[in-house]
């Protein structure tokens, strides 16, 4: 992607080291409670610090060319697909939607429309409040996140900077400032939320890349990051917006800056959980200074790493040579394999299981078990035309059956088909 621009504060990732040696060597300092850090505590700080490793750690130089195809029975244990009703009060057509489910429900989030619900059988319901500035109303440019424990949703008013708190009945309970600037929000479970904070530049180069603040907004753990060079830092840089996916345990926080992907949890902790070192494949200048040369050489680097967590695998994505590459890291023989099949508008990987459409991970999840691609109308028609859907190699032919049925019998002016992933 073009707007993954990665401003490198971290410069080199060090292999397996732990955890007390970087709180020693104050790389990455803990402050709960929203206490300032003592600059005593820095210890010396010389060159470019140096950063842990995570409890996995990836030389991509040395793996990227592991490739072969990738069937989707590898990491999906089973595939439903849910109509969504074409309701005149929800229509959503070929738009991008958020969406989460509960046991019962489906929410989604339609840009310019407020969270709607649906059931789990694809029937429209209600409207989770509205698009406003009055009480209890939100900006159109908006997402939320899914407490099911507490059936809550906490909804992102960007306009306010404030998140807003509902019920499934779509009740509006409360709303919250955190005490920092957010670019979004995820949720870990237990009232725990974590931000991210652009680049803003400090004195005294402390920099609070990862904020953790409770159901209060009131900050509860930091995670600082020190520079060496605090005049290239805060320069209003154009990068995409940090995402956070929802994965066993926590939230996964890819931020596109560094080569660490951290991980935060209910009890307030943010950890390192995956680090890299892209070797010769790692941008060698400074992409800001040198834009347009990093802009004619990017296809020689490594960039846009990103990383999601299921209950066995870490699904990768970034991109090399010019193409989007995904990757699957099993936790259980630490294998590390690049998907070869070529088609990318399919993602990819082979749909051994009814034949439908490939698929793989993106922002749309609950819990790192379950993940949703939204199919739209219009893609649903060609593939079917194409017979992207005839193969004669699945391992479930009757849900090959139900699936090409709805393919064949789709309106282009439905509602999208939810395509319900369960992650192995």
């Amino acid at each position: 992607m073009e707007t993954q621009i990665v401003h490198r504060l971290i410069r080199k990732v060090t292999k397996r080291l732990n955890l007390k040696l970087l709180v020693a060597g104050a790389i990455f300092l803990y402050s709960c409670n929203g206490k300032t850090v003592d600059q005593s505590d820095l210890g010396t700080l010389t060159e470019t610090p140096e950063f842990i490793s995570g409890p996995i750690h990836l030389e991509f130089e040395k793996i990227i060319e592991n490739r072969r195809d990738i069937f989707l029975s590898e990491f999906v244990s089973k595939i439903d697909y849910i109509k969504l009703e074409t309701n005149p009060a929800y229509l959503i057509g070929d738009k991008y939607v958020q969406v989460s489910l509960t046991d019962s429900l489906i929410i989604i989030n339609e840009h310019g429309k407020p969270v709607g619900l649906f059931s789990k059988s694809g029937e429209f319901i209600r409207e989770i409040g509205h698009i406003g500035k009055g009480p209890g109303e939100y900006d159109f440019d908006t997402h939320f996140r899914l407490d099911e424990e507490n059936r809550q949703l906490y909804v992102w008013n960007a306009m306010r900077r404030s998140i807003m708190v509902f019920d499934f009945m779509g009740q509006f309970l409360n709303e919250f400032k955190p005490e920092c600037k957010p670019n979004g929000f995820g949720y870990t479970g237990n009232n725990v939320f974590v931000t991210t904070q652009f680049n803003i530049r400090y004195a005294d180069s402390i920099l609070p890349k990862f904020i953790v603040f409770n159901e209060k907004g009131e900050t509860i753990n930091r995670a600082y990051a020190y520079s060496k060079d605090p005049a290239r830092l805060g320069g209003g840089i154009a990068i995409m917006l940090p995402s956070y996916y929802e994965a066993p345990g926590g939230v996964v926080i890819n931020t596109y800056e560094n080569d660490t992907l951290f991980k935060a949890f209910p009890n307030g902790d943010l950890l390192p959980a995956i680090t890299w070192d892209a070797g010769r494949l790692r941008v060698p200048y400074d992409i800001l200074l040198e834009f347009e040369r990093y802009m004619r050489e990017k296809e020689r680097y490594i960039t846009g790493i990103e990383g999601l967590e299921s209950e066995t695998y870490w699904l990768f994505s970034y991109h090399y040579q010019g193409k989007f590459n995904m990757a699957l890291f099993n936790k259980n023989d630490e294998s590390f394999t690049v998907v070869l099949n070529p088609d990318d508008e399919l993602k990819g990987v082979i749909n051994d299981i009814d034949g439908g459409p490939s698929f793989w991970p993106r922002y749309n999840g609950t819990g790192g078990k379950i993940f949703v691609d939204i199919l739209y109308p219009t893609q649903l028609k060609r593939w079917n035309d194409e017979g992207r859907f005839n193969r004669d190699d699945v391992l479930f032919p009757e849900k090959q059956a139900k699936f090409r049925e709805i393919a064949k019998n789709i309106d282009l002016d439905d509602n999208p088909v939810l395509m319900i992933v369960h992650l192995k």
